[in-house]
């Protein structure tokens, strides 16, 4: 009994976090991240890979865009963490698809983690990413985690439900694995990485407070940006985004609450309702 105590202390102590973050003009959300990582206690990278990716495999349905670093501020953000040799950047002003992105730190993990994608515009706290190290580390039959969010519409507006828009259990949100040298992500919408072991899901997360914050369309810009990539002739739903900027923006000043994001947000076709938190 002693040794598995043992075993799993030293886990524990010597299993590290990996951050894989992958953006092109991700202001204000860039800046954010790295506060919290340094206030952990466990050894810690953050790779953030920034550029265009093209319209390619697993995101072959989004537009093509010319190639480029971010134009928001968001490298000079960048190089102002490079001082510490925690945070690793891959830079390519066109890269083959968010796959290759997602994929192109992997090369340079030597040792077993818990490698978790934090995309620019998904909030985590230290505690909650202390939480998410104990998950794995304390029991190392955990291979990987699914997780729910707090999905936002706006700075302060949320969608309420499960199972709709935003936190549908089938393909969202898989976020952290235990990962061994050699692994590949296989795709990156939806995220797939060949990871042995149990499972994690949402119910188990939650249970542990893990649950984070996607401002996933908060302000303006970003989702002029979105409607942009997504609103792509090889989307069959992307006509659907040719109304939503004016959407977002009527949605903004509504005062009356709950309603229906699809009144607003035409791509959302189901019954989720936002409301201000």
């Amino acid at each position: 009994m002693r040794q598995t105590t043992d075993l799993q202390e030293t886990m524990a102590q010597t299993l590290s976090l990996v951050f894989l973050t992958i953006v092109k003009n991700g202001m204000p959300w860039i800046w954010m991240h790295y506060p919290e990582f340094r206030k952990l206690n466990v050894d810690w990278q953050w790779h953030i890979v920034e550029g265009t990716a093209a319209a390619e495999n697993c995101t072959s349905w989004c537009a093509n865009e010319k190639p480029g670093l971010s134009t928001d501020g968001s490298s000079d953000v960048i190089d102002s963490l490079l001082f510490d040799n925690r945070v690793i950047v891959h830079r390519s002003e066109m890269w083959h698809g968010k796959i290759a992105m997602v994929n192109a730190p992997l090369q340079w993990l030597f040792e077993p983690c818990v490698l978790v994608e934090i995309d620019v515009d998904e909030m985590w706290t230290a505690e909650k990413l202390t939480r998410l190290h104990a998950l794995f580390s304390e029991d190392p039959s955990v291979g990987s985690a699914w997780f729910y969010c707090r999905y936002f519409i706006g700075p302060n507006i949320a969608i309420r439900e499960r199972e709709c828009f935003g936190n549908h259990t089938s393909y969202e949100w898989q976020r952290a694995w235990r990962f061994e040298p050699g692994m590949r992500f296989e795709s990156h919408e939806p995220p797939r990485l060949n990871a042995k072991g149990r499972v994690a899901m949402h119910a188990e997360t939650e249970g542990k407070g893990l649950v984070f914050d996607h401002m996933a369309w908060a302000n303006e810009k970003q989702v002029a940006d979105k409607c942009s990539y997504y609103g792509s002739t090889h989307n069959k739903a992307g006509h659907l985004y040719a109304t939503a900027l004016d959407g977002w923006r009527r949605l903004q000043r509504n005062t009356h609450w709950p309603v229906k994001c699809r009144e607003y947000m035409p791509f959302i076709n189901d019954d989720s309702t936002v409301a201000p938190v």
